[in-house]
Parts: structure tokens; sequence; C-alpha cells
């Protein structure tokens, strides 16, 4: 082939808009109508559009995942309902949980994944491991570790961990995900680099993401402020009190 940059072009522009389809394809609006759930959670509405982003902040944890397990079905309200219900197997979670299944790098890239296609596989490799992680990979095999050597035997970072869950996550196929940026594991992670991929950001998930009360990342590690573009909607949980709506 005279021009190889053309087909490997198009290959690539298949497989975001696979999986873009892939996200877009079970979502479906999150409604929330009068629901109370003690103690933060009363008299709440909330429309949840296929491809936006929920921003749950405030200093009350507990009513940020009451919420989550609300819009997927984990708990049921009190009273007032959510319609459509959604399923817990519509979400994933990025954290470093998601890295802890077997010693091969495909085990952890393969946890709760059906399609298991190697071209994609390396594709969403190429597009969200970072050049550390790349260095461990071995030349003539992406998707196993120099050497052949286990995760347990490579000098990872908490970064590297991070970006092995969000490829995970990618490929998962599941409409939505939730992302805690509270956690140590995730702080860690921005302190040694770690930076959303934009396959991830511009993948069309629900993105419910759990912040801190000090809104004090910067515009990279908080794609939040850096995708203006994206439909969000904002609430605000207080310690003792009910839930408020930011915008």
């Amino acid at each position: 082939m005279l021009f190889p940059w053309k087909k490997q072009s198009k290959q690539k522009e298949k497989f975001a808009e696979r999986l873009r389809s892939q996200s877009a394809a079970e979502a479906s609006v999150i409604r929330l109508t009068n629901v109370d759930l003690a103690p933060s959670i009363q008299e709440l509405n909330c429309n949840i559009s296929q491809g936006s982003w929920m921003l749950l902040a405030g200093p009350e944890d507990f009513g940020k995942a009451l919420f989550c397990d609300l819009c997927f079905s984990f708990i049921l309200p009190e009273s007032g309902e959510v319609n459509p219900k959604m399923l817990r197997s519509d979400v994933g979670f990025l954290g470093r949980s998601n890295t802890t299944y077997g010693s091969a790098l495909i085990d952890h890239l393969y946890s709760g994944v059906k399609e298991r296609s190697k071209e994609l596989v390396v594709y969403i490799i190429e597009n969200v491991f970072g050049k550390n992680l790349k260095k461990q990979l071995s030349s003539n095999n992406p998707l196993e570790f120099s050497d052949n050597k286990s995760i347990s035997e490579i000098e990872l970072q908490e970064r590297d961990f991070m970006e092995i869950a969000e490829a995970n996550l990618l490929l998962q196929n599941r409409p939505a995900a939730i992302i805690d940026t509270t956690s140590d594991f995730y702080r860690i992670a921005l302190e040694q680099g770690f930076q959303h991929s934009k396959l991830l950001l511009e993948s069309g998930k629900t993105l419910f993401w759990i912040i801190d009360d000090t809104f004090s990342y910067s515009n990279a590690q908080s794609p939040w402020k850096a995708y203006p573009e994206i439909k969000k909607t904002s609430l605000y949980f207080m310690n003792e009190g009910s839930v408020n709506h930011i915008n």
C-alpha cells in the first residue's frame, strides 16, 4: 500500500466511533422525581441526560454515594421515583480496585470485559497509557510486560495503575462511569502526572465525578473545567443538610 497511514487513520476513527456508540447504545436519561432518602436527599428532582457529567461536590461523602446508588438501582428511594431505573451492570468504576485481578497485564485489562478484540485493546493502550507505562511493555506484544514479567515484578506508580484501570473501564462497554477524585489513590496519581485520556473524556459515557469541597485541581487535572462544551449538572452535598443544585 502506497499510503499505509490512511488505513491506520481510518482504523483509529472506526475504533473511536465504536467506543462512542457503545457508550450511547444503552444509555438513557435518568430522572429523579421528588426523591427522598435520609439523611441528605430530600425532595430531589434531577434529570441526567446521556453523555452528560454529574459533578457531586461537598463535604458529605455519604450523600454522594447514596445518589450514585439511587441512579443505578443499588438501592431504592424511601419515596419518589427514579425513572428509568438503570442497573448496576450499566456503570463502571474508576479506581485501584480495577487493577487487582491476576498477575498478567491482560488479566487486568480484560477484567469484566466481554468482547476481547486485540486490535481494540492495542488502540486503547496507545491512547491511554503514558510514556512510563509504555516503556514497560514488550516490544513484540504490547499486551504483555517486557520479559514476560507479572505486574508484581514491575515497578509501577499509582498513575500507571490508574491508566490500566481507565483502559479497562473503556473496554468494559458500559454507558456510565463513577470517578472518585477524593480517594488517596487518585490524588497520588495526579501528583505523579496522571491525566485522563481524551478517549475517556470524549467517549460519550455519562460520567459521575465525586469531587471534594475545595475544587482545588488545576484545569489539566479537572476535566469538568477543561471541557466546557459537555453538559454538566452539579449537586452540592452539605453536612447535616439536604442536597442543593449548583446549577
